[in-house]
């Protein structure tokens, strides 16, 4: 192989070329009824034959496909299968835990509340946080930093936990109180719309979009030799709370620093200070002047991400349940 062409061959191009190859073979809905078809057994006698008859027109009927970029995800018969490149593969049967871990993790929250408790799924996020704090100040922080955070290198050591254990996390209490105080706010006028389980899993799927999009951060900073540091904090769940809020109620009357406002505005005004302290302790660090502003640090990322995960929840999930806005 010539040196030039060795040099060409990049991981890069080599994935954009994939991606391309992928993105122009993808199958079509009618490749998927084919395959079905040509996956049924040949028939044997006239039974067969009729069976494999009415057979191929439910496939025609029920047989459902959707589109996904570079694939195609096909459905039938409870059955799922995947196209790429040209051909369809069947994926397999996932149990129910696997397949919707939120779900599940929804419906324990629910249920101690359904069996005579008295938490709410607010409530108990509060106290799995002030739980959290309390072991900052007793386990050593090492371990603290490890399992409690969330950055890249936690995902490469396979502590995928800490994409949800982050959240819950705070070693400072002014960043814990705010929190509190503005999960409280917020989640309580939530739970009088939405039932118990659809809260549970704004909570969990906030948390988790959160971490995600901090990590992307975190990745486009190392990638740009910036490193970023270990990302902890509720802030992205209580900035989802605020987005579903403004979702279902925009022009509800709320305050932000005791400043009284519609709450479309309040969620605006949130994610503009995030970004201006960001802003200032960007520059602070930038020029090493003032030491206590230099060390604050604001994922701008993950708030954003909970707020769009929280926006897009109530947009598509409790617009289902007749919520609409008021």
């Amino acid at each position: 192989m010539s040196p030039h062409l060795r040099r060409a061959l990049t991981p890069e191009a080599l994935a954009m070329a994939a991606c391309a190859v992928a993105l122009a073979t993808v199958p079509s809905h009618e490749s998927f009824v084919e395959h079905l078809h040509a996956a049924e057994l040949q028939p044997q006698g006239w039974a067969g034959g009729v069976r494999l008859a009415l057979r191929g027109a439910s496939v025609a009927l029920l047989a459902e496909s959707e589109r996904y970029a570079v694939a195609r995800v096909g459905t039938y018969d409870g059955r799922r299968f995947v196209g790429c490149f040209g051909c369809w593969l069947p994926l397999p049967s996932v149990p129910p835990a696997l397949a919707d871990p939120l779900g599940v993790c929804a419906r324990w929250l629910c249920a101690r509340n359904a069996s005579g408790g008295t938490w709410a799924p607010h409530e108990a996020f509060g106290v799995a946080c002030l739980v959290v704090f309390a072991l900052w100040h007793v386990l050593p922080e090492g371990v603290m930093w490890r399992h409690f955070t969330t950055s890249p290198s936690a995902l490469r050591s396979g502590r995928v936990w800490t994409l949800l254990t982050a959240a819950v996390s705070h070693c400072e209490p002014i960043h814990l109180l705010h929190n509190l105080l503005s999960i409280f706010a917020v989640a309580p006028q939530l739970a009088a719309r939405v039932p118990c389980r659809e809260l549970a899993e704004l909570l969990l799927a906030s948390a988790l979009a959160s971490s995600c999009a901090s990590l992307l951060a975190a990745y486009s900073a190392d990638r740009a030799r910036h490193a970023a540091p270990p990302s902890l904090g509720a802030s992205g769940v209580v900035l989802a709370l605020a987005a579903a809020r403004a979702t279902l109620s925009p022009a509800q009357r709320c305050a932000v620093y005791g400043v009284e406002m519609p709450a479309s505005h309040a969620l605006l005004v949130q994610l503009a200070l995030d970004c201006a302290l960001a802003a200032y302790a960007h520059s602070t660090r930038r020029h090493g002047a003032g030491r206590a502003a230099a060390d604050v640090q604001v994922d701008v990322a993950a708030h954003a991400g909970g707020a769009l995960c929280g926006w897009w929840i109530a947009r598509t999930r409790w617009r289902a349940l007749s919520l609409f806005y008021l």
